[in-house]
């Protein structure tokens, strides 16, 4: 099966976080359609880890109408390289700065979907700052750190939901195994 071909693209929704694009599309086998793609900027998630324990953030998210627990996270604003992204990230959620930091690769997040790459990094020698510029989405975030197996047990009662939570710590776990 050869690749697919795009006829035309049009933009039928955009706000300053997405853009929702349909494309009319031939599939390999020459049938005709369309396809949806979600365009948003590439993302960031620190796992900052202070001993053996992780940092999280609590924060409540509109589209599930509750509250989560994930790693400090965010879009990478333009001309910002991954890594300054997730610095600033962690210092504006979690008021966190480290010394040391890893790249542990990136994911395609509902690739079926979006288009964007979220990059994961490892942050350690962790000490707290000031947590400025936050945004009005995360305001009044809970900080607090979990112990991995702590972790593994909120996971376990479904406590921990976040799709990129649980790429970030496999990949961590691949990369230190």
């Amino acid at each position: 099966m050869g690749p697919w071909q795009t006829k035309h693209q049009r933009i039928v929704y955009q706000n300053p976080w997405i853009s929702v694009r349909e494309d009319a599309i031939v599939f390999p086998n020459g049938r005709e359609g369309i396809y949806g793609v979600v365009s948003m900027p590439d993302t960031v998630a620190v796992v900052a880890r202070r001993g053996k324990n992780i940092c999280l953030v609590r924060q409540y998210r509109y589209t599930v109408q509750k509250d989560s627990w994930e790693l400090p996270s965010g879009h990478i604003q333009p001309g910002e390289v991954p890594v300054d992204a997730a610095k600033r990230e962690l210092q504006e959620e979690a008021g966190l700065t480290a010394s040391r930091w890893e790249n542990l690769g990136f994911v395609h997040p509902a690739l079926g979907i979006l288009n964007s790459r979220r990059y994961i990094f490892l942050a350690e020698d962790v000490r707290e700052t000031a947590t400025t510029g936050q945004e009005d989405s995360e305001r009044g975030m809970l900080v607090c750190w979990f112990s991995v197996p702590e972790i593994n047990s909120l996971i376990r009662e479904n406590q921990i939901f976040d799709d990129y939570l649980l790429t970030a710590l496999y990949k961590l776990n691949m990369k230190h195994s």
